[in-house]
């Protein structure tokens, strides 16, 4: 760690989250973090957890973390949270990540199970949504199933602006470009645009 880091770091965060006893694992959180912890609640990290990163100097930008009652995260190995980015893990329900990072002003909501891959490029204000919030009801009465799991593989590339809803399954080695609304699956060695977004060609990855 730099000596620009160390000063950024919230060191009381730091020590208070060391040892707090729903953590398992390593966070730096620089100034700005916020972390909510519910009952029963648990933040397990094999390595290592960073909040609040790559902030300009002087900026106010703030990270949340809420794990509400009897949820979880789990992350697997390395993940950074940029500045600006919003986690929220709902009564019951589980996130977890192997690892790769959130850039600036992206968004997570998990309130059944979102299950994020290795080497996952997270871009500048991304929506992960696995719930529509509501329910939705037809002209015949028939409710919408609210929430429905979310699976992002290894090696994954999601461009800025990218909104990925409910039910989806993204295979491997894949990019969505920038912009794109991800409705319905996305097949391993895929790169995906638009609005729904669909596949417009086979690659061997990115790097």
């Amino acid at each position: 760690m730099n000596i620009r880091n160390l000063f950024n770091l919230d060191k009381f965060l730091f020590i208070k989250l060391y040892f707090n006893k729903k953590i398992k694992g390593r966070v730096i959180p620089y100034k700005g973090t916020k972390i909510e912890l519910g009952e029963n609640s648990k933040l397990n990290i094999e390595k290592l957890l960073i909040v609040n990163s790559e902030k300009l100097k002087n900026s106010n930008k703030e990270t949340y973390i809420q794990i509400k009652n009897n949820a979880e995260i789990n992350i697997k190995d390395n993940f950074n949270i940029y500045y600006g980015g919003d986690i929220c893990v709902f009564e019951g329900a589980k996130l977890e990540i192997k690892s790769g990072f959130m850039n600036a002003g992206s968004q997570i909501r998990c309130k059944k199970s979102i299950q994020i891959g290795s080497n996952v490029a997270i871009s500048r204000n991304v929506m992960i949504w696995d719930t529509d919030a509501h329910e939705i009801i037809d002209l015949e009465g028939k409710v919408s199933e609210v929430s429905k799991e979310v699976k992002i593989g290894n090696n994954v590339l999601i461009g800025n602006g990218t909104i990925i809803l409910k039910g989806v399954n993204i295979g491997n080695d894949v990019v969505i470009g920038a912009g794109s609304v991800v409705r319905k699956d996305i097949p391993s060695n895929s790169l995906a645009v638009g609005n729904p977004a669909r596949v417009v060609k086979k690659i061997e990855g990115w790097k």
